[in-house]
């Protein structure tokens, strides 16, 4: 009886923890996506020489993306290697 409990209890656990996680990621894609909107219509004139040589919007954006995603890779790696460092059992 405990057991089958438990094991109730776990596998909920493990369905909140999914959904938040998708839900979270959703969310962050969507605000990456306005950020990233509003950032290139903001430096329209910072980014002209690069429309005058063709760029669209889409074009910029993907550039932009791309950028963050490298750093934020970096910030990844380093978050993960920081807490390897502080407890050898975290992953």
């Amino acid at each position: 009886m405990i057991q089958t409990y438990y094991d109730a209890q776990v596998s909920l656990s493990w369905m909140v923890a999914m959904v938040s996680g998708v839900v979270l990621s959703l969310t962050s894609v969507l605000l990456m996506c306005f950020y990233i909107k509003q950032f290139v219509d903001d430096h329209k004139e910072q980014l002209g020489i690069l429309k005058a040589l063709g760029y669209s919007n889409g074009q910029l954006a993907k550039t932009i993306l791309g950028l963050w995603t490298q750093f934020l890779e970096l910030e990844r790696f380093l978050a993960i290697f920081a807490s390897f460092s502080h407890d050898g059992t975290f992953l």
